[in-house]
């Protein structure tokens, strides 16, 4: 982050939202805790950044600036954290998510298969088809799983190999290069669409004996 400062008179002042303020327990909770989370960036951020954190252009914008300061991951991450790798990880998954024509949700796969939701959802459930968790979003199904026949030829042999795994491994399995498919960068995915099963099906049983990617 620079540590350029901020002139002052480039901070805008805050307006009142004009928004009638939620008085729950839970809300008063949120609020004592965040207030005094408040109080600890404030003493953690030096001039420079809470100047460039007050010189966002709306509330919730100041508080992402100071949450990603340094000075804040110096306090919150203790030695020897993985958080670097999580924060990494968070910025791979949002990439596989829009890989290869991105995803769609189990109403359109459904759509595209003929077939009904609950239909898809018992294929994902025995490993015929590849989803992962997203959350709020729910079930992602990644497109190029799919063809105008139906499923990728040999997916669901791959898929029952890397059982064992996560989603979101089984996920980057199939498009990131493999040493065993050769030199020149292909990956599992591209073997597929050519119809090559065997290859991949050789690729995913190592990776299962290995125990990890």
């Amino acid at each position: 982050m620079s540590a350029t400062a901020i002139p002052a008179t480039a901070i805008p002042l805050p307006q009142p939202s004009g928004r009638p303020v939620a008085d729950g327990i839970l809300h008063r909770a949120f609020r004592e805790r965040a207030l005094r989370a408040v109080d600890e960036l404030v003493t953690a951020l030096s001039d420079a950044e809470l100047g460039l954190a007050i010189a966002q252009s709306d509330d919730l914008r100041v508080l992402w600036e100071a949450l990603h300061a340094d000075a804040v991951h110096a306090r919150v991450e203790p030695p020897g954290s993985d958080a670097l790798d999580q924060r990494a990880w968070v910025r791979r998954r949002r990439k596989l998510l829009r890989a290869e024509g991105g995803t769609l949700g189990a109403t359109e796969i459904a759509e595209l298969l003929g077939i009904s939701r609950q239909a898809v959802d018992k294929r994902r459930r025995a490993g015929q088809l590849l989803a992962v968790n997203t959350g709020r979003r729910g079930y992602r199904y990644p497109v190029w799983q799919l063809t105008q026949g139906g499923a990728l030829t040999g997916l669901e042999l791959v898929l029952d190999a890397l059982g064992r795994f996560d989603p979101w491994i089984r996920f980057s399995f199939f498009l990131q290069p493999h040493p065993a498919l050769g030199e020149d960068g292909r990956r599992p995915l591209d073997l597929l669409r050519e119809g090559d099963v065997e290859p991949v099906l050789g690729a995913a049983r190592t990776l299962g004996e290995q125990g990890g990617m």
